[in-house]
């Protein structure tokens, strides 16, 4: 049921070369690959047009043009109602988004307004902006990344060794999708900068202990065995809750989006391991000064873990209040079903659209599917009154179902022979070839999630009642279409997002078990990482963000960056579980902390100058997040898990 709206106005029809152009314009729409047929007021049997002019008061009285609302003489306005083939590839949908455009423009050329408007169209234009984020801002991402690292590192050669395994981790991810014959998507073009920070911020923490313990007095090779030795337990089980928390997305029904957890689960399996053991060859042999560390660093991240602790009395009320606040803001959170909000004010997809449909068009639609108790007589009685029914709908704009094109071949042809009419309903897609399901197709205005499914359940009510009618004998029918299942994929994107949630904070305590000593531990742990996901549900609420295909993955990925830096915290203070081994530890591991997360904030924040609403809700989220992730490792972890009393003693 894909179809696009091709609108010519405001031309005068006595012209030759306006008339010319316009009688190509079927034939020229026919011969691309992706339009299975063409719905022309001009080319129907029997058009009445002379070679001096288009007579549109003759075309616009045909019963076809009436019920698709084609021709308004009075405007001069003309439409075309293009059909996709289903099996039509991206390649050839993004050919017709580009001949729509140079017909757009030559009918300009001439004088003429011509605007092509469609779902298909705006499917297209979500498919060039994916492809652009993969070209422009995820580079940019991984560039600003780097700069960011190399400036806390004080080392560009330490800063290329961090960032190479996550580089190669992003790269890798993408071409493994194309080399199984994934095409990319709003949901899969996250693939690639999703790899690259849960990479990053597990290589930081190897290479900032290795700078670490090379500043202390140690050769490059014991300091890069070292690290190793130091951190690549915790970085394993770190990176194993990550890959649990984005292998939950196997469980969801929307293929996208079990092909984006899969591919992130495996990625972080392999790389993490590997990189681990690929970087102690490099960081033992390159040459590299020796740094100078500022313990004043490593002893004001201290400070402020003994800071958060003796005023514990506002930073855990606080920390239960944001808790309690993204909570709330979660489940009120709308879902955006109008990808036209994608695109800033001003693109040409959204406004054609937008335009269209201000003149009383309907661009949206859903197919009503009925079957008697018997085949179909080809009888229009019961065709009409299950379109009358349909046509008492509340918000509809326009109804195509057999009777129209039977009363259009008794008009053209002057007959009603059977063998015409069954075939002229079967070519309009009205009956199918063993001739038991009549069609009706729906249009309405493209408006937002909870009136369309109100539409639709209004429209599901009145085929109900006209399958009664019709075939009070018994009789069924099916509620089918593009829409309704962008609706229901939409549904499944929420129930992705709690089961994600859900699945990775399951993953996440049962491996906290292998990290803390106690209920109250690991208690402590979970809230400290819940907190920088509701944060981010506070933030989306707050910024006015709805729910779309990336933003979406914004929790898991927030989660994951989140539960990382706490493994090597906790790790850090494994031997000795006194006040003061627990503050030592955040001198230790802090550095790293705070390189990857504000590396990481900035490396996301390019993301919010996309004009495309998704890619920016997603690095402004992201950015957030990782913050608001810092932030809960350095201030609320100490005030939690360091106890007052044992700190003065």
């Amino acid at each position: 049921d894909e179809t696009l709206l091709i609108r010519v106005d405001r031309f005068d029809s006595g012209r030759a070369d306006v008339r010319e152009w316009l009688l190509a314009l079927s034939g020229r729409t026919c011969a691309l690959e992706a339009v299975r047929e063409v719905a022309d007021p001009l080319t129907l049997p029997g058009s009445p047009s002379s070679a001096g002019s288009l007579e549109l008061e003759a075309l616009a009285a045909r019963p076809l043009v009436q019920a698709l609302d084609l021709v308004d003489a009075a405007a001069p306005r003309l439409d075309l109602v293009v059909q996709l083939r289903p099996e039509a590839t991206p390649e050839a949908r993004a050919e017709l988004a580009r001949e729509m455009r140079g017909l757009c423009d030559e009918g300009g050329e001439l004088g003429l307004r011509v605007r092509a408007a469609g779902h298909p169209l705006v499917a297209a234009a979500l498919d060039r902006e994916s492809a652009r984020v993969e070209r422009v801002f995820a580079p940019l991402l991984i560039g600003l990344s780097i700069i960011g690292v190399a400036a806390f590192l004080r080392s560009g050669l330490l800063a290329f060794l961090a960032v190479l395994p996550a580089i190669l981790a992003s790269a890798g991810a993408r071409a493994g999708l194309r080399l199984c014959g994934v095409d990319g998507d709003l949901i899969l073009v996250s693939v690639g900068p999703i790899a690259f920070v849960v990479i990053l911020a597990s290589t930081l923490h190897l290479v900032s202990v290795f700078r670490m313990r090379y500043g202390a007095g140690a050769s490059q090779l014991q300091a890069a065995h070292a690290a190793r030795r130091e951190k690549f337990a915790t970085a394993m089980l770190a990176a194993l809750t990550t890959a649990v928390g984005f292998g939950v997305f196997l469980l969801s029904d929307l293929r996208s989006v079990s092909q984006l957890g899969l591919t992130v689960a495996i990625t972080v399996l392999i790389v993490v391991p590997l990189a681990f053991l690929g970087l102690t060859p490099p960081l033992a042999g390159i040459p590299l000064r020796r740094p100078r560390l500022r313990p004043a660093m490593r002893t004001r991240w201290r400070r402020l873990a003994e800071q958060s602790v003796r005023r514990r009395g506002w930073v855990v009320p606080l920390a239960v209040a944001v808790l309690i606040a993204g909570s709330y803001a979660a489940v009120g959170l709308p879902m955006e079903t109008n990808a036209l909000e994608y695109f800033p004010r001003g693109h040409t997809v959204r406004e054609d659209f937008a335009s269209i449909e201000s003149e009383g068009g309907a661009l949206s639609s859903a197919e009503v599917l009925v079957r008697g108790a018997s085949s179909w007589d080809l009888d229009r009685a019961a065709f009409a009154r299950i379109g009358s029914r349909l046509e008492a709908v509340a918000g509809l704009r326009g109804v195509f179902g057999p009777e129209a094109v039977l009363d259009e071949v008794r008009e053209s042809a002057g007959i009603a022979a059977f063998a015409l009419n069954r075939q002229a309903l079967e070519r309009a897609g009205r009956l199918d070839g063993d001739g038991e399901w009549a069609r009706w197709t729906v249009r309405f205005p493209t408006v937002d999630d909870e009136h369309c499914r109100s539409i639709l359940a209004a429209v599901t009510a009145a085929a109900a009642a006209a399958v009664d009618d019709a075939a009070p004998t018994g009789g069924e029918f099916l509620i089918a279409g593009s829409l309704p299942a962008v609706l229901e994929m939409q549904r499944h994107l929420v129930g992705t997002l709690s089961t994600s949630l859900v699945g990775t904070l399951i993953a996440t305590t049962l491996l906290f078990l292998l990290a803390v000593r106690s209920v109250r531990e690991l208690g402590i742990a979970v809230l400290v990482n819940l907190i920088p996901v509701a944060g981010v549900f506070l933030a989306a609420r707050i910024l006015g963000f709805a729910l779309d295909g990336a933003t979406v993955m914004v929790a898991a990925v927030v989660l994951g960056l989140a539960v990382d830096n706490t493994f090597h915290i906790l790790h850090a203070a494994r031997h000795r579980r006194d006040a003061r081994a627990r503050l030592r530890a955040f001198g230790r591991v802090a550095d790293a902390a705070v390189i990857s997360s504000l590396a990481l904030a900035l490396g996301f924040m390019t993301l919010a100058l996309s004009g495309f609403a998704p890619t920016a809700r997603f690095g402004i989220l992201c950015s957030l997040g990782a913050l608001c992730a810092l932030a809960s490792d350095l201030i609320v972890l100490p005030a939690l898990w360091v106890r007052p009393r044992r700190m003065r003693s």
